[in-house]
């Protein structure tokens, strides 16, 4: 008996220990949940800007491949605003491709990843980003045909890349 007492005593107090500190996240993820979304918020309304600039944008609901989906119209049909979300390297990568009415993408903006700075986050420099401004392609964009790579970020740019391509399937399942 003395030696079951000896055994449940430390697993009890991880058991409590393991609770108090599930509670305390919980707590905490209640108190920012707001916060983070005005921060998710502003920051699509920073791409949205970069992208087109001062312009109004409506939100529009759409179905695809059964799951429900929607984009930006802008204002005067100017253009398509369209959010992606991508496995890359690191993680999780949300992506705002902007699209003209003819279909060539005019802006493309990162703005959430958990890439390795420095090395995978070179993907995201205007140098790169700036190859998808060219004219409309029907079959996407392919690396190695238009689109160049970056040595040692394969899976960033596949996911960079996968995710405009989306955006564009987006763009001509709305249109």
């Amino acid at each position: 008996m003395r030696q079951f007492k000896q055994m449940m005593l430390p697993v009890l107090s991880l058991v409590l220990i393991a609770f108090g500190m599930t509670g305390l996240l919980l707590l905490v993820n209640q108190l920012t949940a707001e916060r983070i979304q005005n921060i998710m918020y502003a920051d699509l309304i920073a791409a949205k800007q970069e992208i087109f600039g001062e312009v109004a944008f409506t939100r529009e609901d759409f179905v695809m491949d059964g799951e429900n989906l929607h984009y930006y119209l802008v204002e005067d049909d100017d253009g398509y605003l369209f959010l992606t979300s991508v496995s890359g390297y690191g993680g999780n990568m949300v992506v705002v491709v902007g699209v003209n009415p003819e279909g060539e993408v005019v802006g493309v903006q990162v703005t959430e990843h958990e890439e390795t700075p420095g090395l995978g986050t070179r993907v995201f420099d205007y140098e790169f980003v700036s190859q998808f401004k060219v004219s409309y392609t029907a079959s996407g964009f392919v690396i190695g045909e238009n689109i160049d790579g970056i040595s040692g970020s394969t899976m960033t740019v596949d996911a960079l890349v996968l995710a405009v391509n989306n955006a564009l399937a987006m763009f001509r399942e709305v249109r």
